[in-house]
């Protein structure tokens, strides 16, 4: 069932395999609105056995290797002649 209502959680565990196909037990916040409440004041429940497609797996944010401090990065110079001039500012 396709839907824009998401609930964020935290994976726990993960069980089965490609054959199989995976569940996971995750901790869910349940929150209703829009603006999270202090951790303290959240709630949480525990949920085993969600199924993969229920489960939208995110990185947390800039924990990827292109936010690591020394990764590598080099300017890449494209010739003018390269671009259309419709793509060009000017």
């Amino acid at each position: 069932r396709e839907t824009t209502y998401r609930w964020y959680c935290d994976v726990i565990d993960r069980h089965g395999d490609e054959e199989t196909g995976y569940t996971y037990d995750i901790d869910l916040r349940i929150d209703e609105e829009s603006i999270p409440k202090p951790e303290a004041e959240q709630e949480w429940i525990f949920v085993r056995n969600v199924p993969a497609e229920a489960v939208l797996l995110m990185d947390k944010a800039f924990s990827t290797d292109w936010h690591l401090p020394r990764a590598f990065r080099h300017t890449i110079a494209v010739p003018d002649d390269v671009m259309p001039d419709a793509w060009r500012n000017g």
